[in-house]
């Protein structure tokens, strides 16, 4: 008899035990021994999706613009040789990523998932944006996306369990002044996944598609951005790392792959994601007009660091970034000064809604703080 409570406690151990193994081994059995093809993966969420599929005993292909960063992520994965195939490829080379695909196919034979996650930022209004820099965003965040879609589905359709996952954003779900390329991209790329996803589900392909949608996750995205003329490039960098960027990478890679091993259709990274997929849901076109006075409230009469205005940055709390307006500037900044509408009553409003937006993203932050299953 007195052995009983120690046989409870042994059998607790081993329940534990067990539910761990389960908890972070859930995705080596998903993932075991299939054949993934990850772009990106020399650096932030790709390199961690690399390293984490590695772990779970995939065999992968790295693709990256960047060959000696993707040679440090082969490093890190670990893996057993012959099991990484890493290339140096630009994904806005649609050949490049033709031929890089049958090589990939002829290598292992087979290529089971295709996670699409290569991309880059630029920041800059339209008015002061060159054609080169909306092309260049285009080429790499959309038409990226497209290649390596087109490239790799045959071979995914001829997988038991097939699966593309396309990298769009939560600018992808809501616009922001000063990242148009970026919205334009993104946006693309959310539809250009849900309408595969329809195809393949009315098709009859046995091919799951999920669209992720990251909010700020801490990589090196906003130092390596490009800017337009009148852009402080540190300063976006700087507002992004410490205001936006609130996810881990290598949190964000387990929450995109707990969601691919469930299928889900989209795949919400971040609290600020989820926030931002909630107004607009709620709000639909009338975001706009939020996301235009929140930022004009923050930024009265000064010019602003684009940080303050991305999408997800608008409703959390801190203070903006401000720089006096120089005399005779044009520009968001210059717009502000003149618009008539933050007077005094008008931005006491504002500061009224920004906090009530600022408490909804705080709440939803404390309720998701240890969530696995909130995206």
């Amino acid at each position: 008899m007195h052995s009983l409570p120690h046989t409870y406690l042994l059998v607790s151990m081993v329940g534990i035990a067990i539910w761990v193994h389960e908890r972070e081994g859930k995705s080596v059995g998903y993932f075991g021994g299939r054949v993934v093809a990850v772009t990106g993966a020399g650096a932030g969420i790709g390199r961690e999706l690399a390293v984490h599929l590695a772990r779970a005993g995939a065999r992968l292909a790295l693709p990256d613009l960047d060959e000696s960063a993707v040679a440090e992520t082969v490093d890190l994965c670990g893996a057993a040789s012959g099991s990484v195939f890493a290339a140096a490829v630009d994904v806005s080379d649609r050949d490049a990523v033709l031929e890089h695909a049958a090589e990939v196919g002829d290598r292992f034979g087979r290529v089971d998932a295709v996670f699409n996650n290569a991309g880059i930022l630029f920041a800059g209004d339209v008015l002061d944006s060159e054609f080169a820099d909306i092309e260049r965003v285009m080429s790499v965040d959309f038409w990226g996306v497209v290649y390596g879609t087109k490239a790799f589905l045959p071979y995914v359709m001829r997988a038991d369990r097939g699966h593309v996952v396309n990298t769009s954003s939560a600018f992808g779900l809501m616009a922001a002044p000063g990242y148009s390329a970026y919205n334009a991209a993104k946006f693309a790329v959310r539809g250009f996944t849900e309408s595969l996803r329809q195809e393949m589900q009315v098709g009859g392909h046995p091919v799951k598609v999920t669209c992720v949608v990251p909010g700020g996750v801490r990589t090196s995205i906003a130092r390596r951005a490009g800017h337009a003329v009148g852009v402080d490039g540190d300063e976006v960098a700087r507002s992004f790392e410490e205001r936006i960027a609130r996810t881990d990478p290598g949190e964000a890679a387990r929450v995109i792959l707990r969601g691919v091993e469930r299928g889900k259709a989209r795949v919400l990274v971040g609290t600020d994601a989820r926030v931002v997929d909630v107004v607009t849901r709620v709000l639909g076109p009338a975001y706009q007009r939020l996301c235009r006075r929140r930022c004009v409230s923050r930024n009265d009469g000064f010019t602003h660091s684009l940080g303050d205005c991305s999408p997800v940055n608008l409703f959390a709390p801190g203070k903006p970034t401000r720089t006096p307006l120089a005399a005779g500037s044009t520009g968001r900044g210059a717009a502000a000064a003149r618009c008539p509408w933050p007077r005094a009553a008008s931005c006491q409003l504002a500061a009224t809604r920004g906090s009530l937006w600022s408490s909804l993203f705080l709440s939803l932050e404390r309720r998701s703080v240890g969530s696995q299953g909130f995206s």
